[in-house]
């Protein structure tokens, strides 16, 4: 998201009031018996861990770091940016209905969500700035 908030994805142009988070956890993943994969830090990385199924509710992610803000990686901290980026992978897809909220940047993109998903039985759709930059 930093990247299109920059600029930096010209394939995408429609800038991050577009985006739209779809929000779900773990637990409930895990719950409706869907395949998961976490990771304690970005998947791509060789020495990254990761965890499946109910061992997949501890994957080692740094939980303090993810509530703060900053993301670049510090003298202090060298590996900061890539455990911001752990991840949860869902097999094949993530059902509709294992969503509990979404979150969009504004309200006239909350209008939109809302009118667009009148009839998909929506979770509740909420107007964020914070989760975005």
């Amino acid at each position: 998201m930093y990247a299109i908030d920059r600029g930096n994805v010209p394939e995408y142009q429609d800038g991050i009031d577009a985006l739209v988070y779809l929000v779900t956890d773990i637990e409930r993943l895990i719950a409706m018996g869907l395949t998961v994969l976490t990771t304690d830090r970005n998947a791509v990385l060789d020495y990254a861990s990761f965890a499946t199924g109910s061992d997949g509710l501890d994957p080692g992610v740094d939980w303090q770091l993810m509530r703060r803000r900053m993301w670049n990686s510090t003298p202090e901290e060298p590996d900061r940016m890539e455990r911001r980026m752990a991840e949860c992978l869902v097999y094949e897809l993530v059902p509709w209905e294992a969503f509990t909220s979404i979150y969009v940047r504004n309200e006239a993109r909350r209008q939109q969500a809302s009118s667009l998903l009148a009839s998909a039985k929506a979770p509740p759709i909420h107007v964020s700035r914070s989760m975005y930059f």
